[in-house]
């Protein structure tokens, strides 16, 4: 399969991703009177990765369809990649609140945190073809890293609430014993 291709199936999944995301947000968040910092977080990140990898997967083809030579097409799309990874790492820094989650929960995300800015650092650098050749890899590399968060977080969307209910009824099982 082609750079082309891969792109084009990227996008798919990519809308698809915001998409259903925001279908299970909107029932799930509807009845609820609190909605906390981390679920709208969580969407947030799911819904700009996912739009930002659709809109960074149409972008290099744009290129090309201009007669970009390929080497000058990741410069540029790995320049908005890393521009992206930065931004969001930015954004997720100042609207995360590390004191309210558990110690685990802390590790985990700070690993993420330091992906995102290796994700970052590694477009930089395939930009300005230092260690990499302004070559689809590292690009590429950052697409997967991204959809590993998405999904992530797409799947405590879906089930952290179905858990929370499980929890409830058992321990109303557990209160009647």
């Amino acid at each position: 399969m082609d750079a082309a291709n891969q792109l084009l199936t990227l996008a798919e999944i990519s809308i698809a991703l915001a998409g259903f995301s925001g279908i299970i947000a909107t029932f799930q968040f509807e009845q609820k009177a609190y909605i906390s910092r981390g679920h709208v977080l969580s969407l947030s990140v799911i819904v700009i990765i996912s739009l930002a990898a659709a809109f960074c997967s149409v972008l290099p083809l744009a290129l090309l369809n201009f007669g970009f030579k390929e080497p000058t097409v990741w410069s540029i799309s790995s320049f908005v990649g890393g521009s992206f990874w930065l931004s969001g790492l930015i954004f997720t820094i100042r609207n995360m609140r590390m004191e309210t989650v558990t110690f685990p929960t802390r590790i985990l995300f700070s690993t993420f945190l330091a992906l995102v800015a290796l994700a970052s650092m590694a477009n930089f650098l395939n930009a300005f073809g230092i260690i990499f050749d302004q070559e689809f890899g590292p690009y590429f590399a950052a697409f997967l890293f991204g959809f590993c968060l998405v999904l992530y977080n797409f799947s405590r969307l879906l089930l952290h609430p179905l858990w929370r209910v499980v929890h409830k009824q058992e321990t109303a099982i557990s209160a009647k014993d």
